[in-house]
Parts: structure tokens; C-alpha cells; sequence
């Protein structure tokens, strides 16, 4: 599974916000300056691929009800998908018409991943700093490669260059 676009309507402090993914990059890196939405992204494509928590902190400004995550998807065998994840207590993943769709929709493209799985293999310099707290070296070589001073490398521009992510 490929995600194409998503798009955040409400959810958490951002409303109206969608990110177009490349479909011929193999890694996309997020980048930005502190508080610009990068943990909030992480959290709205996981609570859309897995649901909205009941306990979800995300509601606070425009209302619990509110919470609309939407998204483009392209599955192995090149069909797409357009699908929409609302906060509530069932039946909350829908197809772009309103359509009410079971998780197995999702599931399948999804297999064997959970979302701690999912969210173990995002890099983040909080979990880069704790993996190696002690290990002052190994944060060095860690901290720089799960953050936005990554960048600069010449590795991970040429990686940039392929990753295109963009705001609009």
C-alpha cells in the first residue's frame, strides 16, 4: 500500500491541510521547525489507518465529532482508494461517497501491521535519544538522522530531492 495524499480536515489544532506524496519515491522525509505539524501528521496516518483512540487528545479545538482524516491510497495491485476516518465508536471508516466500510477495507492492505508496529518504524529523535541515553557516541550518530539536521547530509538531500512532500 501506497499513501498517495491525506489529508487532515480537522484534527488536532490543523484544519484543511493536505500532503501529496510522490508516488515513485521510496522515502519520504518530514522535515520542519518545531510546533509546524510533523508529530501531528505522524498521529492523524496512524489514528487513519488503526481509528481514533477513544482517549484521543486531537479533539480539543475543533471538538471530538470534528475529527475528519481522509486519504488517497494505492494498493498492490495498482487499484486506489479513497477513503475517509472519523472519530466514533464504530462503523468510522467510510469510502469517499459516505459509504460506511468495515476495518477489513483498511486491514487488508495493511496485513500484519499494528499500530505500534507502524509507529516502531518511525524514526524520531525522542525515541533515537532514548534507545541510546546512555550511549553518548551513539546518540550523536542517531539524533542527526531521525531529525531535520539530516538534511544537510549528502545522503539524505539526494533522498529529499526523490521524497517530495508538500503543504498546500
Amino acid at each position: 500500500m501506497k499513501l498517495l495524499e491525506f489529508q487532515i480536515e480537522r484534527y488536532g489544532a490543523i484544519k484543511d491541510r493536505t500532503v501529496v506524496f510522490d508516488p515513485q519515491c521510496g522515502l519520504v522525509v518530514v522535515y520542519g521547525p518545531n510546533e509546524i505539524g510533523k508529530s501531528t501528521l505522524l498521529s492523524a496516518v496512524s489514528d487513519f489507518c488503526f481509528g481514533v483512540p477513544n482517549n484521543s487528545p486531537h479533539g480539543s479545538v475543533f471538538g471530538y465529532d470534528a475529527i475528519q482524516l481522509r486519504a488517497r491510497l494505492r494498493l498492490s495491485d495498482g487499484a486506489e482508494l479513497n477513503l475517509r476516518r472519523r472519530k466514533g465508536r464504530g462503523k468510522t471508516l467510510t469510502d469517499d461517497a459516505g459509504g460506511s466500510l468495515d476495518q477489513d477495507a483498511l486491514g487488508r492492505a495493511l496485513g500484519a501491521t499494528t499500530r505500534e508496529r507502524f509507529l516502531s518504524h518511525i524514526p524520531t529523535p525522542n525515541k533515537a535519544m532514548k534507545r541510546c541515553w546512555s550511549k553518548r557516541a551513539a546518540c550523536q550518530a542517531l539524533i542527526p538522522a531521525s531529525t531535520s539536521v539530516a538534511h544537510s547530509s549528502p545522503h539524505c538531500r539526494a533522498n529529499r530531492k526523490r521524497a517530495h512532500l508538500r503543504f498546500r
